[in-house]
């Protein structure tokens, strides 16, 4: 008998820490929905981020976008102007949010997924009026300095 409820504490302890190591992808999957796009697009972005890979970075961005460069704010309109303003956007503020960020502790709610205190915001841009098919994509990039802790819209 001890065995056996020894057993059974061992495989709820086991069940409880998949739960936990879950949560994110339980949670985007409620919230906002399929989480292997949405953790597709964070791998993927603290990859390219970490390599300075300006191109990959900016085709994961949805344009046009907002950001602010050099204090003004600015409309970037597609992946050449990210590019070319690359270093100006992703400054190592926002690349060390980017890349310190655990997706375990991402913060998620119906705005997106926030990386870092709010630097970086990811939503799925809908294909359809119904959102059955829609693209992850990275939707706002700021300084915490510069905006308040949910995405702007653009």
């Amino acid at each position: 008998m001890k065995f056996l409820f020894a057993l059974v504490v061992v495989l709820l302890s086991a069940t409880a820490g998949l739960a936990q190591e879950n949560e994110p992808d339980a949670q985007v999957e409620r919230v906002l929905g399929d989480a292997a796009s949405y953790r597709q697009l964070f791998d993927t972005l603290q990859d390219a981020v970490r390599k300075g890979d300006r191109t990959a970075v900016a085709s994961l961005v949805r344009f046009p976008i907002n950001v602010r460069i050099d204090g003004r704010r600015r409309m970037i309109a597609d992946p050449a102007g990210f590019a070319a303003n690359y270093e100006r956007i992703v400054t190592p503020e926002i690349a060390a949010a980017i890349t310190s960020q655990r997706w375990e502790d991402v913060h998620v709610s119906q705005r997106g997924i926030m990386l870092g205190r709010g630097e970086v915001w990811l939503n799925g841009i809908c294909h359809d009026t119904m959102c059955r098919t829609f693209d992850a994509r990275v939707v706002t990039i700021q300084s915490v300095g510069d905006a308040p802790t949910h995405p702007t819209p653009d």
